[in-house]
């Protein structure tokens, strides 16, 4: 028996621009109609490999004598493994139990007066290095080629 094709297996009912659509035309570029989605189901909320670990977290582990799930026996062996100094396992541990530590900057009364006063180019150049100030040559050097010094193209 001949092997149909996948072309054979698709509907050949007409789509609502197939009549009017050339391949690889501007014809082919056409916005949808006022009301009408061309994602009605909209962006999914998980993938589907979120879906498969958050199933197999939830299942017993075959032959254990206490019948945990994964999650638990996986939380049993990383609390083993801070318990042992691994500090890898006491940072996710705690990551996941209180969630991350909030990061912060502390900015006196008088280094806020200094940023009113910085012009954009300063301020990437602090940001970029971590609280430095440009010096005025390399400033000048960013004004006039696009670019800090010792970097090999403009920043994007």
């Amino acid at each position: 028996m001949a092997k149909q094709s996948t072309r054979d297996k698709t509907s050949s009912a007409p789509t609502q621009n197939s009549e009017k659509t050339v391949r690889g035309k501007s014809q082919n570029l056409r916005p949808w109609p006022k009301g009408v989605s061309g994602n009605p189901g909209g962006r999914p909320k998980s993938k589907a490999l979120s879906h498969a670990y958050r199933d197999r977290l939830e299942q017993v582990v075959p032959g254990d004598p206490e019948e945990r799930t994964y999650a638990e026996k996986i939380a049993e062996v990383l609390a083993g493994l801070a318990l042992k100094g691994n500090v890898e396992a006491a940072r996710e541990l705690a990551n996941r139990a209180e969630g991350k530590a909030p990061q912060s900057i502390a900015i006196s009364h008088s280094e806020k007066d200094t940023f009113a006063d910085k012009s954009d180019e300063e301020l990437l150049y602090f940001g970029r290095t971590g609280g430095l100030w440009p010096l005025p040559e390399e400033l000048e050097y960013y004004r006039a080629h696009g670019c800090w010094p010792k970097e090999e193209k403009a920043p994007v």
